[in-house]
């Protein structure tokens, strides 16, 4: 299948059949993503830490393609995608659950869609977890009239972390620094060894609004501060991501 297809499903990480839905909207900055190769389409592009005995709730945001090429018995043919969903995710850990915005975790081809991981951990919960996620891609393949029906089901894996209480990261980004950690006011954030022209920072609430964008020129002697002003926000864990050529890092921050 197309690469765009495969990557849906692992947009789809974090989303399963539930009762429920979602109260989220779509981002429409995925599709910037979606068309930038180069990017993750997952939007947010990494999925933050959670962290012991904290309440977790992360907006994913994701696309459907429409139509699309795939591999049938060796070659390949053009698909329109009727539409796509979760079969099964495997690995969920205890305490966490998620809610697609539409019923059955089912979206048309061609939509953008977003589901919540929300839940809580403590501490016996500390680790990381391999996802496995099962998607069913609903299409007609060819190009000219009675298109064929065709389902396909494929797998794909995601790493989700929960940390202990008071810890914001377990592993050195490169890169990105962000400061103080906790924060109560101004939020520092530091690019190093940077020597690209395309870069971007973005912060992240828990829901996945953006609450500060720029984009930066490579930094003068591969370094660049960046101030943000989180005192009128509202409090708990932020996410900021920078986005450097081919290579996507995040640094998750709490704000008291």
């Amino acid at each position: 299948m197309k690469k765009h297809i495969l990557l849906f499903t692992i947009l789809l990480t974090i989303f399963g059949k539930a009762s429920l839905y979602a109260q989220c909207t779509p981002n429409v900055a995925i599709n910037d993503t979606i068309q930038n190769p180069n990017r993750s389409p997952l939007f947010p592009p990494l999925l933050p830490f959670a962290t012991a005995n904290l309440w977790y709730s992360q907006a994913i945001t994701f696309k459907v393609p429409l139509d699309s090429n795939i591999v049938v018995g060796g070659y390949s043919t053009h698909a329109h995608i009727d539409s796509a969903g979760v079969i099964k995710i495997y690995g969920i850990p205890t305490g966490y659950w998620y809610e697609c915005n539409r019923n059955n975790c089912t979206w048309p081809g061609g939509t953008l869609g977003c589901a919540l991981l929300n839940g809580t951990g403590d501490s016996t919960m500390i680790g990381t977890y391999n996802l496995l996620i099962c998607v069913e891609t609903y299409t007609h393949i060819g190009v000219i009239p009675p298109l064929t029906p065709y389902n396909r089901i494929d797998t794909s894996s995601y790493s989700f972390k929960i940390l202990p209480t008071g810890v914001f990261e377990i592993e050195t980004v490169k890169h990105l620094k962000a400061y103080p950690n906790p924060v109560n006011d101004i939020l520092t954030i530091e690019l190093t060894g940077i020597d690209g022209k395309d870069n971007t920072v973005e912060v992240f609430d828990a829901t996945g609004r953006i609450v500060f964008t720029k984009k930066i020129d490579k930094p003068t002697y591969f370094a660049a501060t960046e101030k943000v002003d989180l005192s009128e926000l509202s409090k708990g864990l932020y996410s900021v991501v920078l986005r450097s050529d081919k290579n996507v890092y995040l640094k998750k921050v709490m704000h008291n």
